[in-house]
C-alpha cells in the first residue's frame, strides 16, 4: 500500500463527505462528484474493478432490500466491505445515469423517514458513509482525519480583508478558544494574522463572527452555483426530449423557453429562471416525457427561495 496515491483517495473521501453534509436538492451533483473522484483515482478504480469481477448487481441489490418484522421493506447493506464496495458503486452509477430515480429510491427504501430531508440523511448514513469507510479502510486511511475544507474558487476582485479572513480562518478559531478560556478582562493580547496586538473582546468576537459569516456565504454561493449548473443540465435533457413532442408549434415554443432558460443560467438571473419554469409548466407540463425534469426544475426554483 506504500505506492498508493493518497491525495486522490482523500479527494474521494471529501466528495463523500460533501454528499453527507449536503442537501437533497444537490444530491445528483454530489453523486457525480463521487464517481468523478473514483475515476480520477487509479487505486480506487482498480479496487472496484477487482470487486466487480463476475458481479451481479441486480441479484445483490435484491438481497439488500429486506423486510423487517412488520413487513416493511428497507435497504440494508451487507456487512463485508468487499460486498459493500461494488454494490454501492453500481447503485451510484445507476442513480447518476437516472436508470434509478434518486427520489423514488430513497422514498421506497427508507419508508420510516417522514420527509425528503430524513430520507436523504438515511441514504447518506446507511449507504454513503459505509461505502466511504470501506474504501478508506482498505487503503489504511481514517476518514475522520480528512478535514472538511471545500475548495471554493475565489472571485478575482476579492478585497484584502476578505482574503485575510479566508487565509486565517484557523487562527480565528484559536482566538475564539482563547476567549472562552479567558476571564472577564476588558483587553487581551492575542496573535492575529501574524501580529501581536491588543484587541477588545467585543472586537475579537466580531472578527470571529465575520470569519464564520464569510465562510458560510462562500458555501452558500457554491451551492447556488451548483443549482445553476443543474438547471442548465436539465434544460439540455429537455432539449433532447423534444423529439417526443408531436405538435410543431408546441415544440417551437418549448425550444424557445429552453434556450431562454439556458441563457438565464449563464447570466445567473433567478427571476428569469423562475418565470421561464412557470411558462414551461403551462406549455410542457402535460408532456409525459418531460414531467420528471420539469418537476425537478420546480423543486430547484423553490429551493432558491427556501
Amino acid at each position: 500500500m506504500s505506492n498508493i496515491d493518497k491525495d486522490t483517495i482523500i479527494n474521494f473521501i471529501s466528495a463523500c463527505n460533501e454528499l453527507v453534509n449536503g442537501k437533497f436538492i444537490l444530491a445528483d451533483i454530489k453523486i457525480s462528484k463521487i464517481l468523478r473522484a473514483i475515476s480520477e483515482s487509479t487505486d480506487i478504480y482498480n479496487l472496484i474493478a477487482e470487486n466487480m469481477i463476475n458481479y451481479d448487481f441486480d441479484k445483490e441489490f435484491a438481497k439488500a432490500v429486506v423486510k423487517d418484522s412488520q413487513g416493511i421493506e428497507k435497504f440494508v447493506l451487507p456487512e463485508e466491505d468487499e460486498k459493500i464496495i461494488p454494490l454501492v458503486f453500481c447503485l451510484l452509477v445507476e442513480l447518476d445515469s437516472k436508470r434509478i430515480n434518486f427520489n423514488d429510491f430513497i422514498k421506497a427504501q427508507f419508508p420510516l423517514a417522514t420527509n425528503q430531508n430524513e430520507e436523504y440523511v438515511a441514504f447518506a448514513k446507511t449507504i454513503i458513509i459505509p461505502f466511504r469507510n470501506a474504501v478508506a479502510n482498505y487503503f489504511g486511511l481514517d476518514p475522520k482525519e480528512v478535514q472538511e475544507n471545500p475548495s471554493i474558487e475565489d472571485e478575482p476582485l476579492n478585497n484584502i480583508i476578505d482574503e485575510k479572513l479566508k487565509e486565517h480562518l484557523e487562527k480565528a478559531k484559536e482566538v475564539e478558544a482563547m476567549m472562552r478560556q479567558a476571564d472577564d478582562e476588558d483587553l487581551k493580547t492575542v496573535t492575529v494574522i501574524n501580529s501581536t496586538v491588543e484587541i477588545p473582546v467585543s472586537t475579537q468576537e466580531a472578527f470571529v463572527e465575520a470569519v464564520y459569516e464569510s465562510q458560510r456565504y462562500r458555501e452558500e454561493q457554491e451551492e447556488v452555483e451548483l443549482l445553476f449548473k443543474r438547471i442548465g443540465r436539465l434544460s439540455r435533457i429537455l432539449e433532447d426530449k423534444l423529439v417526443y413532442v408531436r405538435n410543431p408549434l408546441k415544440k417551437s415554443n418549448i425550444t424557445l423557453l429552453l434556450d431562454a432558460l439556458y441563457e438565464a443560467c449563464e447570466i445567473k438571473n433567478v427571476k428569469i429562471i423562475v418565470a421561464v419554469v412557470m411558462a414551461l409548466n403551462t406549455i410542457a407540463g402535460n408532456e409525459r416525457s418531460m414531467r420528471a425534469e420539469i418537476k425537478e426544475l420546480n423543486t430547484i426554483c423553490y429551493d432558491f427561495y427556501e
